[in-house]
This record gives C-alpha cells, structure tokens and sequence, in this order.
C-alpha cells in the first residue's frame, strides 16, 4: 500500500514538472488525489500578496518589522501627543508679551501727563474750554479767571483726605490718609469771557477737601468777583457696575457718592470738564486753609495701570503649562 501511494506521489510530482498540472486552478488531467496536491502545491507556493480584497486582506511580507513598526509609532505617538495642547504655552506667552508692551506704552502716557503739570499753565478760554475733552487733555496745566456760582456747589463725599493723590484713581478725590471724614468741594465757574457778545462757558473747580463739621461754615463762599485759579484738566471718577448699583447718587437731594461727570455737568449747566486746584501755585495762595478754604492734596498723574499684574498672570500660565506638558512627555519616555 505505502508503495502505492509512493508511485502515485511521484507520478504527480512528475507531471507537475511537465506542466500537466495548472496552479491555481480546478483543471486536471488525473484523478482527485492529484487534483488536491496539485492544489496545495499550488497554493503554498504563490506569493504574498500587497493588495487586499473584499474577501481577504493583504499580507504582511516581515509580520515582525510591521509589530515593530506599529508599536514605535504609538510610543511616538503618546510621546509627543496632544500637540495641539502647546498651543496653550504659546498662546499665553504672546499674551504676556503684548501685556508688557501695554505696559510700555501706560507708563509713556503716564510720563507725558505727569510733564503736563509741570508745564507753564495756558489760559482756559470759553473757546479753548468747549474744544477741552477731559480724556484726552488730562493733566494739562492751565489758569482759568471767572466767577463762582456758590448756589450751584456740590459736595462729593463722604471721603477722607489724603495730601498726596498717588493713589488717586480719576476726578482728583480718593481715600485714605486723614482720618477725618469730610467732603470734596465742586463749584461751578464762569469763565470771564474778553471777546464782547461770546456765548460764556461754565467749568467746574475742584477746590479740595472740607471736613465734615465745616460743611455749613461760610468762609468758602466768601470769595466773590472775578478770581483766578491755577490747576489740571481732570476727567469723571470711574466707577464700577457693582458700585452704580448699589450706591447712587441723588441729585434731588443733594447726595453724590461718586464723580458722574456727564451728570454733574446737566445739573449745574457747565461743560464736562473739572479744574483741579494744584496746592504748590502762588496763584492759589488766596485759597490758603487758613482762610477756611477747603484743603488741596498734591497732584499726581496716576492712570489705571494693572498691565504688570496680567503680564505675570499670563507668563505664569505658561510656565505651569510648559511644566506640565513637559512632564507627561518624561511619563511617556521612560515607558
């Protein structure tokens, strides 16, 4: 039997070499045993194929280098992954860099104003008033001569004083420093207008600080005719949302909390622009307190500057995200 099927073996193989047989295929010149050996032949020595079908994928040529291949990429992968998270890093390192910039350009504003005080001061005119915008001309130094309309004064307060307004933050009025309770002292002027048949102008003067318990003395009222008064051009004091809400002022009733220069100016009729009245100005030695005139802090230009602390802000969000990153890339490593 075993010879048998050893003849029939190498029959097949003979005929194989002959080409009788066709790889691949059903066709056959012998019978099924053959047929099938054929077939296995046939099958076991076709190549690997490097496309794929709907019935059957492609198949590797190295099985091994493709494991390796896949398993480098997902170590590369979770190495360096999330790329899109160092976006944060660079985003908040521009913003910190802007901030410094901003930075900059606050404190040469800053050096400009405070160049403005000591300039040599220029008239106040009814003209050169009506063309005044307190934003942008604040700290400018000038003399205005006119008359005050004490019927039309307000008091801005309660305040404490404070001699010098380093820590002023707009209207020239702050607290801290005096532990008096007082108020600060707006009368209305009319500028003194040379040109015969000119519309007058009316600016309000900011004459300092009174405390509480002079409020009703008539020393500050004294002053009749025309006077002249050396100061800056100053702006409304700003004034939160969360502050408007729950402190208002009340005109009707004499109450004002806070400098609402648009307002203030349509109730006393005068343009929305405040004088304040420097303290160190021989002009205004006739407004001394020993006068009973109200006190005048020195002026300071202070503007809203919190660019630094946003600057340190966003570098510190970048260094902790930088860090972070940083580290899950270590993590990743040493797997």
């Amino acid at each position: 039997m075993i010879q048998k099927k050893l003849g029939s073996y190498k029959a097949s193989l003979s005929l194989i070499k002959t080409g009788h047989y066709v790889f691949g295929t059903t066709h056959c010149s012998h019978n099924s045993t053959n047929r099938n050996l054929a077939s296995t032949i046939s099958i076991r020595n076709r190549p690997l194929r490097w496309y794929s079908t709907e019935s059957s994928p492609a198949l590797a040529s190295n099985p091994i280098e493709t494991m390796k291949s896949s398993d480098y990429n997902t170590r590369h992968k979770n190495r360096f992954g999330g790329g899109w998270l160092w976006l944060i890093p660079a985003v908040t390192l521009g913003l910190g860099i802007w901030q410094v910039q901003r930075l900059q350009w606050k404190l040469h504003l800053i050096d400009q104003a405070q160049s403005r005080i000591h300039q040599i001061p220029r008239v106040l005119s009814c003209e050169s008033a009506k063309a005044t915008v307190p934003s942008r001309d604040q700290f400018t130094r000038v003399t205005v001569t006119g008359t005050f309309l004490h019927d039309k004064e307000i008091m801005v307060g309660p305040r404490v004083f404070h001699a010098d307004t380093s820590q002023d933050q707009g209207g020239g009025i702050l607290g801290g420093g005096k532990p008096d309770i007082g108020y600060f002292i707006f009368t209305p002027m009319v500028i003194a207008e040379s040109t015969v048949g000119a519309e007058n102008a009316i600016v309000l003067i900011n004459r300092g600080w009174i405390p509480k318990d002079e409020c009703d003395r008539p020393h500050r009222k004294a002053i009749t005719g025309l006077v002249t008064v050396d100061g800056v051009i100053r702006d409304g004091e700003p004034c939160g949302k969360l502050q408007s809400w729950t402190i208002s002022n009340k005109p009707e009733k004499g109450e004002w909390y806070s400098i609402d220069l648009e307002k203030i100016s349509q109730w006393t009729g005068s343009l929305p622009i405040i004088v304040q009245m420097v303290s160190d100005s021989p002009i205004n030695q006739k407004f001394s307190p020993n006068n009973g005139q109200p006190y005048r802090p020195k002026v300071h230009a202070k503007l809203r500057n919190n660019h630094m602390e946003y600057a340190i802000t966003w570098f510190g969000l970048c260094a902790v995200s930088t860090l972070m990153l940083a580290s899950k890339k270590r993590i990743f490593r040493k797997r």
